[in-house]
């Protein structure tokens, strides 16, 4: 297993930890967020907050009470969508996520085709702010389809 990123909770106290690691059963590899704790009855316990295998980038709120990070998992609308990208069938695109602090279940703060490239909490830790780039026209997929298809029949 190998740590990604480490990062210390506001308030010293905890540590979210993205890992990758090899799933030769599946033969992928798994990104999952750990969350380590210092103090209060878990003190010393390495607990799994993650578990879909796309998840990285964890940021903590200022207040210390959320964990964001980017995933990978498929949405509801990519799960029933008719794409032609093999890619697509097998994994989604980058989208912000949002779990407790505390563990529980993550829930999705963004959806859609684009994937989300970058984000950041507001002071207060009301507000993530992300960049994503705007979707693209039929026009422009099937302008660029048709140009990458010219290439490949070169």
């Amino acid at each position: 297993m190998e740590f990604e990123v480490l990062k210390l909770s506001p308030d010293g106290n905890s540590l979210v930890i993205s890992t990758n690691r090899a799933d030769w059963e599946h033969s992928v590899f798994r990104h999952d967020l750990w969350l380590y704790r210092d103090t209060g009855p878990a003190a010393g316990s390495l607990v799994q907050l993650t578990q879909s295998g796309h998840d990285t980038d964890p940021h903590w709120s200022p207040d210390g009470k959320w964990i964001a990070f980017l995933s990978e998992r498929k949405t509801t609308t990519e799960k029933g969508s008719d794409s032609d990208n093999a890619e697509s069938k097998d994994s989604g695109v980058n989208q912000l996520l949002l779990i407790s602090a505390n563990g529980g279940e993550a829930f999705a703060l963004t959806e859609g085709e684009e994937e989300v490239h970058a984000f950041a909490w507001s002071q207060d830790s009301r507000t993530l702010y992300f960049a994503t780039r705007l979707p693209w026209t039929k026009a422009q997929k099937d302008g660029y389809k048709k140009n990458w298809k010219d290439d490949f029949q070169s």
